[in-house]
């Protein structure tokens, strides 16, 4: 499950010219990803107080169990913001990493309802959760100040947590923090753009599950019931008043700028229009209105499209620039100097940026046919510069947001990839240098999710069993982390390069995803890495095997196949963040995924063999025949080959 800032919308509606007026598209923030209880437009009083969560403080560390203790006696949205006032608002030199992990998972559950917000049975409005909100902004911004100057992994760390807590903070700009905030509902309610009464049924809905609801006690449900109206309005075969939708839509931007899930564009376009940016920034926000509307007028996902990948390299071009300017302005610049409330909007603004970006890489990928079934393996010199030119983008946006060590690694790679795209030798030369810099990018990719593992993993589970979220949820908390950033894109179109170098200098079709060696387990052939499997079910520890599995989602799951699979080898490819793989990482087994036929063929013949020598490393995959006697190695009865 991915929350709305975590899983980047699709590309929207083209742009026309720079800074224009804001759009009425229809962008729903938050409606497709809601995990919460259903919500229902209705046409009389009424209001849910049903809490189906626990709070279980057993053995939590401090943070967590403040933050547990919190929520149970805080059934509102607000009530849940000020509780966490207490756990957020710290010293900013004594940075507890504990709070800052904890408070993030948890907002992120209260955000798509997995945690339920409730009515309090009092009455108050929306600017008292924008004063709760301005506070833990004002109190993890210094942290971040310190933690960015500290620099080393405690930088790493606090940015990756402190970038996914700004997007989960209402805003408090001064629309928001006056006493009577979002008025228009009221206004519409009241029959604002219904001038014939066609609207009377929506208006008591509007009323009853918007309006009242949002003035005495607003929640993410809010948002959520804004946009099924909004859907209801705007059906096929409906015929409300045109004047009365479009009131409706400027609250739904409205509603959206106060849960800031406002899309990057509508959001750099108000900053630019209503406030007082830097010369340098405006500019830059042109250029990227301008590239951003130029690759959504290229209709598709044609594949090798030169004037497609041109316009994408532009865009995440002037995307990048901009994000680095936003950035030294917020830290050094004029920005700096602006109230609280403007640097809360530009900093998300520069985080808008980079989620844009994996909708780009994204569209890129596939243009590149790294996404075909199965992925291409032979790339033109073309379209080997314009993959890198992305991996540079990809390791850029990655540098900037994660600071510390790994930052300057990431902007290494971005460097060499953008020299290796702009002076690209031909032959096996360059092949070999493609290789080295993707084989680069991936080990950082691959240590940059290592990192977020360890800061959610643990953690996740333990505060989900404690407030008793929905096991699926937890168990893919972590996963949703990886799979929404731009360091999965990255590490997809390092794949993707290492398949075309690999073509190109004529090496094995195989691809080590985690590295190990099993040593005289038996190779057995399965359809699908399924626990039900009586072949895979029949495995020990004992006895275990290596898997030869026809066909795989990425989905799949390895510790509930037990102890004894030692080893897995997959006959076609699998992005290298897959959920099967970090899977197969966290439990040592070794994966490979075989991308050639002719592998497929070998692999198969030495099923009858009565063992196998298999052998797992980024620069060497072997698989022979051995004899029988497992002797270590893999998942199950040993560890992996280091």
């Amino acid at each position: 499950q991915h929350h709305h800032h975590q899983e980047p919308p699709p590309p929207p509606k083209p742009a026309p010219a720079p800074m224009p007026a804001q759009q009425t598209g229809d962008h729903m923030a938050l409606l497709s990803n809601w995990a919460g209880q259903d919500v229902n437009l209705q046409q009389h009083k009424g209001s849910n107080h049903e809490r189906k969560n626990q709070w279980n403080t057993d053995g939590l560390p401090d943070a967590a169990r403040r933050i547990v203790e919190g929520d149970r006696d805080s059934p509102s949205w607000r009530q849940k913001l000020q509780a966490l006032e207490g756990v957020l608002c710290m010293d900013a030199n004594h940075a507890d990493m504990d709070a800052l992990a904890y408070s993030s998972v948890y907002l992120f559950w209260v955000g798509v309802g997995a945690i339920a917000c409730v009515e309090d049975a009092s009455h108050y409005r929306p600017n008292h959760h924008a004063n709760a909100s301005q506070k833990m902004y004002e109190s993890i911004e210094a942290i971040e100040r310190v933690a960015s100057n500290a620099g080393g992994r405690f930088a790493e760390e606090c940015r990756a947590l402190i970038r996914r807590l700004h997007p989960r903070l209402p805003a408090f700009t001064a629309e928001f923090t006056q006493s009577v905030p979002l008025t228009r509902i009221r206004d519409i309610a009241h029959g604002k753009g219904d001038k014939h009464g066609k609207c009377r049924e929506v208006r008591a809905e509007i009323k009853h599950t918007i309006q009242n609801k949002l003035h005495r006690c607003a929640g993410p449900e809010d948002l959520v019931a804004t946009e099924k109206m909004l859907a209801k309005l705007t059906a096929p075969g409906t015929d409300y008043p045109e004047e009365f939708i479009e009131e409706f839509r400027i609250f739904h931007r409205e509603l959206k700028d106060f849960f800031n899930a406002s899309s990057v564009t509508d959001r750099l376009e108000k900053q630019c229009r209503e406030g007082n940016p830097p010369g340098s920034v405006t500019e830059g926000v042109n250029r990227f209105v301008r590239a951003k509307a130029t690759v959504d007028a290229i209709p598709g996902s044609n594949q090798s499209d030169p004037q497609l990948l041109a316009a994408i390299e532009e865009c995440l071009h002037a995307l990048c620039d901009l994000r680095r300017s936003v950035d030294h302005e917020i830290n050094h610049g004029q920005l700096a100097g602006e109230p609280p409330d403007q640097r809360q909007q530009w900093r998300l603004a520069e985080i808008g940026l980079e989620d844009y970006a994996f909708v780009l890489l994204s569209r890129g990928i596939n243009a590149l046919g790294a996404e075909s079934d199965p992925p291409r393996n032979e790339l033109t010199g073309a379209e080997i510069s314009s993959a890198l030119r992305m991996l540079a983008a990809a390791s850029d946006a990655t540098a900037l947001s994660s600071g510390g060590g790994a930052g300057e690694e990431f902007g290494h790679i971005a460097h060499e990839a953008g020299e290796l795209a702009n002076n690209l030798p031909g032959g096996e030369q360059g092949a070999l240098r493609v290789r080295a810099v993707a084989e680069r990018a991936r080990r950082s990719a691959e240590d940059y999710c290592n990192l977020l593992s360890d800061l959610f993993d643990g953690r996740a589970a333990a505060l989900g069993r404690s407030l008793g979220i929905d096991g699926h949820t937890v168990e893919v908390f972590t996963e949703g982390q990886i799979r929404a950033s731009v360091v999965f894109q990255s590490a997809k179109l390092a794949s993707h390069l290492l398949r075309a170098a690999r073509t190109a200098t004529g090496e094995a079709g195989w691809d080590c995803l985690v590295a190990g060696e099993v040593v005289g387990a038996r190779l057995v052939s399965v359809p699908r890495l399924d626990p039900s499997d009586p072949t895979i079910r029949s495995l020990t520890a004992d006895a275990p095997a290596v898997l030869l599995v026809q066909s795989a989602d990425g989905d799949e799951e390895v510790s509930t196949c037990g102890p004894g699979v030692a080893g897995i080898l997959l006959c076609h490819a699998l992005p290298h963040l897959s959920h099967l793989a970090l899977r197969a990482r966290q439990a040592g087994v070794p994966l490979v995924a075989i991308e050639d036929p002719n592998l497929v063929n070998h692999a198969r013949s030495l099923t009858s063999a009565p063992g196998v020598r298999f052998v797992a490393q980024p620069s060497n995959i072997s698989l022979d025949a051995a004899e029988g006697g497992y002797r270590g190695g893999g998942g199950g009865g040993g560890a992996a080959a280091p």
